[in-house]
């Protein structure tokens, strides 16, 4: 089994000044990664981007590593939202010259934290969950006070009632929401994308009617899904609680401070329920009655 000693990362990042931190952060996450090389590729739409002092210090500190940071501009897109599909011209790119194993290619937005602890995480149960014809999926959260709360979950999900698989100390199980803002192929995954519909601005409204932002993000989570599981990505559950080692912090930390969005308001911990139908029926009942009695 290889590990991922190599990698291209493309990040969409289309440029508002105020978001460059959060591309900061992404960055810097990266450059602790336990590899050989890494390629970054900062998808923009402005130019301006490319003399943000973040950016260009960013830059210096990957070239003393013997990495590599490049900007690729989409400047006569039809509309914003199409920024995020340019990431399929890279992939392309990257196939043409990956040969190796142990070269991966990943695709995040530009607020999406993915440290080492995820790679690694990734690339060890590629193998034994791909034996299920299955991919391992991340959570996305936001900190509020103190806890990691779920972004993409917003209401418990009964373990039961889905398939699971098993592997070493844990048991996976597809998140109702397999949402995370990204994607991380290997060759043979890429292979399969590439000749998918999901691959496709247009034809992949008939895989999933998610926007299309989203389904730019959404690799093949809904392509080849195997037997009664709902998506082809799978969350590991330890103790019955996602392990540490899918969690992606959403360091934009937006969600959390909207009092209307449904997002970011259940701690990771708590986002999975054992047991049966009478305790998802409980659950909602005292949810109820916390939301009547608060009134």
């Amino acid at each position: 089994m290889s590990l991922c000693t190599r990698a291209t990362v493309s990040i969409c990042a289309h440029y508002v000044p105020g978001r460059i931190p959060f591309l900061s952060l992404v960055l810097d996450s990266i450059l602790t990664w336990k590899m050989e090389h890494v390629r970054v590729v900062v998808i923009s739409n402005d130019p301006v981007i490319g003399s943000e002092d973040a950016l260009i210090a960013a830059m210096g500190r990957y070239s003393e590593r013997g990495w590599h940071i490049e900007v690729e501009l989409a400047t006569n897109l039809e509309h914003p939202y199409l920024l995020p599909w340019r990431q399929v011209r890279i992939l392309r790119e990257w196939i043409k010259s990956s040969r190796d194993a142990d070269d991966y290619y990943i695709y995040i937005e530009d607020d999406m934290i993915l440290n080492w602890d995820n790679i690694e995480y990734y690339t060890k149960l590629l193998m034994p969950l791909r034996a299920h014809g299955l991919i391992p999926g991340f959570l996305r959260y936001e900190v509020c006070d103190g806890a990691r709360n779920s972004v993409d979950l917003t209401e418990p999900q009964l373990v039961s009632i889905y398939p699971t698989v098993t592997i070493a100390d844990a048991k996976f199980v597809c998140p109702v929401n397999p949402y995370w803002a990204g994607f991380i192929f290997d060759r043979a995954l890429a292979n399969e994308y590439l000749g998918s519909s999901s691959c496709d601005m247009f034809e992949s409204q008939s895989v999933m009617n998610w926007g299309i932002r989203e389904r730019a993000a959404m690799g093949l989570t809904w392509e080849a899904v195997p037997g009664r599981h709902k998506s082809r990505c799978v969350i590991p559950l330890v103790d019955g609680r996602p392990a540490e080692y899918c969690h992606i912090w959403h360091c934009a930390q937006n969600y959390n401070v909207m009092p209307e969005s449904k997002h970011a308001r259940i701690p990771l911990s708590r986002v999975f329920l054992k047991g049966d139908i009478l305790t998802l029926l409980m659950h909602a009942g005292r949810k109820l009655a916390n939301v009547f009695g608060a009134r």
